[in-house]
């Protein structure tokens, strides 16, 4: 793979390596978030087709990376709704039980913990 360094904002001579705790920013994200910054100052100019904006590109993008059809892939606001709604569509036979990673992210394992609490399963680190 070729240096990639062009694609982002470090300070000349940085390598950055902890990634898993804190990504640097690309170049091009940075943009997308300027540009999205600048449409929040006039709230004014929003209309009812604003918040819908851009979905299907990302649906699109989304769907050609893990190479299934945009329908198949839900925009939500964050993991923790998605779990909760993941959780709520699963169905429990008797004897059952989750197992959830150790130390996950709150909202991750709470949405675990409420599933197995309604159904008197354990969740096994």
């Amino acid at each position: 793979m070729e240096p990639q360094s062009h694609l982002f904002s470090l300070r000349q001579g940085t390598h950055y390596l902890n990634c898993a705790y804190k990504a640097p920013l690309l170049k091009s994200a940075e943009a997308a978030a300027l540009q999205a910054l600048e449409r929040e100052r006039n709230p004014q100019d929003y209309n009812s087709q604003s918040f819908f904006e851009g979905v299907g590109d990302a649906r699109d993008l989304f769907a050609g990376l893990v190479h299934c059809h945009p329908s198949q892939v839900a925009l939500i606001s964050s993991v923790s709704y998605g779990l909760a709604s993941v959780f709520r569509n699963v169905p429990y036979r008797k004897g059952q039980h989750a197992i959830v990673v150790d130390k996950e992210f709150p909202s991750g394992y709470m949405a675990v913990k409420r599933w197995c609490d309604a159904h008197g399963a354990e969740a096994y680190h």
